[in-house]
């Protein structure tokens, strides 16, 4: 739903749309056919962030746990949720994230150059790799990928 939509008291509540479950769905079948696997799949715990999450592990790794982040919700913290990834997640774990916009943008942006300089049009539904040697706070990734929700629906 959009935001303001009435009914919701807080942002937090408000669901995917119809629209937005059905698009989630053939965009996680094109993750599936880039046989994408994840260690670890963290998320939002907004409700449509968590409808999201949950669409893409049915699909992909029907059996794993989605793990929620107070820091993945619009306004968290990003330094804290990198050190909760450093502690949680290995060396060569591959990981999902699940959250919002600007957040996940200015995530990708603060590994990959150490601030908020890189500017991505990051869409509802895409996806970037990220390649990190050792994970830190500040730059120690390279974006490998960044692919919009259109050229994951046409992978199906």
């Amino acid at each position: 739903m959009p935001r303001g939509t009435p009914g919701y008291a807080h942002d937090s509540d408000r669901e995917l749309t119809p629209e937005g479950t059905k698009a989630m769905g053939k965009i996680a079948k094109g993750m599936r056919a880039m046989n994408l696997s994840f260690d670890h799949i963290f998320s939002s715990p907004f409700l449509r962030t968590k409808q999201t999450a949950e669409i893409a592990a049915g699909i992909l790794q029907p059996d794993h746990a989605i793990e929620y982040n107070e820091h993945l919700e619009p306004e968290g913290d990003r330094e804290v949720f990198i050190g909760e990834l450093i502690t949680k997640c290995g060396g060569e774990d591959r990981v999902l994230v699940v959250g919002h916009e600007p957040y996940l943008s200015g995530l990708i942006s603060f590994l990959a150059c150490g601030d908020d300089s890189l500017q991505i049009d990051f869409r509802k539904g895409g996806l970037c790799k990220l390649e990190i040697a050792s994970l830190r706070l500040g730059k120690c990734a390279v974006l490998e990928w960044l692919l919009t929700p259109k050229q994951l629906k046409d992978m199906r």
